[in-house]
């Protein structure tokens, strides 16, 4: 998981790990890219990832934080993250029946200048999915959508109890103590200073 400028990895490779090198597209000639299909399974993986330890943490938005930047300057991310939440919400009407829903219907209605209704971005997929995305694009919009899921997961965790009982298989609880299982053995390796802080302890 680790680059080659010894920087620890962040959360939204934790979220993406295993997944992300299958999707990628390596051309003979070119660089490597993502289908927009592709970009937006991950994207909102990761968001929905996000947004349950988000929920899980509700009071430590900061501290989560430090571990979705490469940098130790995260001020001001905060914010940031809060408002592209509350914008991504505005942008759907209804509660989406899942992330992908969620992510789909949202950047559709950014195209489309309204918000539009839950379920409305998947002929938005359909137009689109085969469009190519350069990994220089599509990789800072997956921490972005990881980053915006935390904030999501602190603003409506009642909206995101009620997307997550949808999940086919798990129960809310039972995903929440998943996630949180996988980020507290991530923290242990490569962030130590916030297992504590975060009651991350294995």
């Amino acid at each position: 998981m680790n680059d080659t400028n010894q920087q620890p990895p962040v959360l939204w490779q934790l979220f993406a790990e295993g997944i992300f090198q299958r999707f990628v597209k390596k051309p003979l000639l070119g660089k490597p890219y993502l289908e927009f299909t592709a970009h937006a399974m991950l994207a909102a993986k990761v968001y929905e990832q996000g947004a349950i330890l988000g929920r899980a943490r509700s009071n430590s938005l900061a501290l989560l934080l430090q571990m979705c930047s490469s940098t130790d300057d995260t001020s001001g991310l905060e914010g940031l993250a809060r408002q592209w939440a509350e914008g991504r919400l505005a942008n759907c009407q209804g509660t989406p029946g899942n992330f992908l829903d969620f992510y789909l219907t949202s950047e559709a209605a950014k195209g489309a200048g309204q918000a539009l209704p839950s379920g409305a971005g998947f002929s938005f997929l359909e137009a689109h999915g085969k469009r190519k995305l350069p990994l220089e694009t599509s990789v800072p919009m997956l921490a972005a959508s990881c980053t915006e899921g935390l904030a999501f997961g602190v603003l409506y965790p009642d909206l995101l109890q009620a997307m997550l009982r949808n999940h086919p298989v798990k129960s809310v609880l039972q995903l929440e103590q998943e996630v949180l299982s996988t980020v507290a053995a991530f923290a242990a390796t490569y962030y130590t200073h916030l297992v504590e802080p975060l009651k991350l302890a294995l």
